[in-house]
């Protein structure tokens, strides 16, 4: 069974085994009943304005839902958004409001998580929370889910906390939705401070965003805020687009994460161009880099990944742009699964992005880039993008088909190749 599909702007199916995408919408199969599943996209659409885009269940928000603004009022709309991983049941369907554009450029994506993830997303259940000019804790006094008491509604809500017992990897990500205008910002900071390679930054001149973090490594005990602020008195929402997530990893996923610490400069222009070495490796699990490489390097035995970014300008002029690039080529190899973000003029200065899953080879090379308008800027310390493998739950079932004479296993994808066919047997029970 498939575990995630992916389909471009034009409804395009890009990975669908199984016939989840129709149209624009993704409907759960029996297989992922009472999982956790989450959904993403990206928009190109190239629609000035102030345009809200929402991940949407059975034609309506829910709590954990993506909602992310246009970057910019005045320029074209370059939007990547992730919701959290959210309990479905078979039947459900996800889609995205307001128009993609019609481009491979464009994408969504659903997929599914192992019966057993470990982990937690709270919300408010009041508005009125403010914030202003200053970073504030966010403080969440609801819990949608909580498997392994992430979460304590009566001491220090503001926290996701690791508990005794975790794989020592985990993924956060975030919504935050006001009720003013001006600019949003969020940052996730790790047992109270910022931690460069690990926590995202992210703005909006608008209400409301997504943010995701690459694999962080954890103890027991280390604990997750998100603080934000506004450029004018604000207060948070209750609503479904404003939450906190976290989600436990698999202690030996292979991911690597590459800091810039200096500012490098991008030339003015349209096109991307690569060259921004990455000064510090922050993690390096599986040998994607070395530190002061420009590129990382898909190693052997993986077949799949996805990429992200948390990337900032270092003036308030223009716009910048950033993605990877692929084996040599920029924008002419972005195409459905890339993720791209923009920072722009009126004062957004931070890139933030998270790829779908994305085929590959070993050998095959992913590097960050950049492009601007602004006459010559840079991409700023401290800047980062990282890599990791995407490795399927093993625990979706398959489906039987009687064939003449035989059983054919429909929906089995062997977990690894080469000499390790332990791992690769299926027991089958015949009734």
């Amino acid at each position: 069974m498939a575990t995630y599909a992916l389909a471009d702007g034009n409804n395009s199916a890009i990975s669908d085994d199984d016939g989840i995408h129709a149209n624009g919408i993704f409907t759960v199969p029996a297989a992922w009943n009472g999982r956790k599943v989450r959904m993403q996209f990206q928009t190109l659409s190239e629609i000035p304005g102030a345009t809200l885009y929402l991940t949407l269940l059975n034609g309506s928000s829910y709590d954990g839902a993506a909602a992310q603004y246009a970057e910019d009022v005045n320029s074209p709309d370059r939007i990547n958004a992730v919701s959290a991983p959210v309990v479905v049941s078979a039947g459900d369907q996800f889609a995205v409001s307001g128009t993609l554009g019609a481009s491979p450029l464009s994408w969504r994506q659903v997929e599914v998580f192992a019966a057993g993830l470990q982990g937690a997303l709270v919300s408010r259940s009041a508005s009125g929370f403010g914030i202003g000019t200053v970073a504030t804790a966010v403080e969440w006094n609801n819990e949608t889910y909580d498997t392994g008491g992430y979460h304590d509604n009566g001491v220090n809500p503001s926290r996701l906390t690791v508990p005794a017992g975790s794989s020592g990897l985990v993924r956060l990500s975030v919504g935050l939705e006001v009720d003013a205008g001006g600019q949003l910002y969020a940052e996730l900071r790790k047992n109270g401070a910022y931690v460069s390679g690990l926590c995202f930054r992210a703005d909006v001149q608008a209400t409301a965003l997504t943010a995701v973090s690459p694999p962080v490594a954890v103890t027991a005990g280390d604990f997750f805020e998100v603080y934000a602020n506004t450029s004018a008195a604000s207060n948070l929402l209750a609503d479904s687009n404003c939450w906190f997530a976290i989600e436990e990893l698999p202690s030996d996923l292979k991911h690597a994460i590459g800091l810039v610490t200096s500012n490098q400069a991008i030339p003015s222009g349209t096109t991307y161009t690569g060259g921004i070495n990455m000064d510090a490796e922050v993690a390096d699990t599986g040998g994607w880099f070395n530190a002061g490489d420009d590129h990382f390097t898909v190693p052997a035995g993986i077949s799949k990944i996805r990429f992200g970014f948390s990337a900032q300008m270092n003036q308030s002029l223009g716009s910048m742009y950033a993605s990877m690039g692929k084996n040599g080529a920029t924008a002419s190899n972005i195409g459905a699964g890339f993720a791209q973000h923009a920072a722009t003029s009126d004062g957004i200065d931070y890139m933030h992005g998270w790829s779908g899953i994305l085929d590959v080879v070993p050998g095959d090379v992913f590097y960050p880039i950049a492009a601007t308008n602004a006459g010559g800027t840079s991409i700023a310390s401290p800047s980062f993008w990282w890599v990791e493998e995407y490795r399927a739950p093993d625990d979706i079932p398959v489906v039987l088909e009687p064939g003449a004479g035989v059983l054919a296993l429909t929906g089995y994808t062997p977990l690894v190749s080469g000499a390790d066919t332990a791992r690769n047997r299926v027991t089958i029970f015949i009734y």
